[in-house]
């Protein structure tokens, strides 16, 4: 019997094309991730131009008031005069959530923003030059994967 006449693959090759598909699964998985993480992170820096726009129309609403700082965190449900959890009610929830990509978003005070997740809003500051303090003004800061998005009224 001849050598050359034996049909089928040898165990190179076929180690071969899985490993070469092996690769290209793992390339593909990667650059889903980014995408996804990508996708979340834009949602989130539009959220925080919404925030931006309806504190707005909060403030041209109330005489110029801005709504007070959460000190604890914020939710829908929140409908304190004045609070920040009123103006999510009022402006930004719907059927009791304000959404995120991840999750609900928590109105938060900005020394546990870096331990809470997701939302900051903070009265008389501005995100240019170092988040200085202003007169009238407001920040709001998002937590994104990448790092932070910070939107004002500046």
């Amino acid at each position: 019997m001849n050598k050359l006449n034996k049909k089928g693959f040898t165990l190179i090759e076929v180690v071969l094309v899985l490993a070469i598909g092996g690769l290209i699964f793992l390339l593909a998985f990667v650059a889903f991730q980014q995408v996804s993480r990508n996708r979340r992170d834009t949602q989130r820096r539009a959220d925080a131009s919404r925030l931006v726009a309806a504190i707005a129309n909060y403030k041209a609403d109330k005489n110029n008031q801005l709504p007070a700082t959460s000190d604890n965190g914020d939710s829908c449900s929140t409908a304190t005069a004045g609070s920040f959890g009123e103006f999510l009610s009022l402006y930004i929830c719907k059927d009791g959530k304000f959404t995120g990509p991840a999750a609900d978003y928590q109105a938060v005070a900005p020394a546990s923003f870096g331990t809470v997740d997701n939302l900051m809003y903070q009265k008389n500051y501005t995100c240019n030059s170092g988040f200085n303090q202003v007169t009238g003004g407001f920040k709001i800061m998002i937590k994104l994967e990448n790092g932070i998005v910070c939107k004002d009224d500046q």
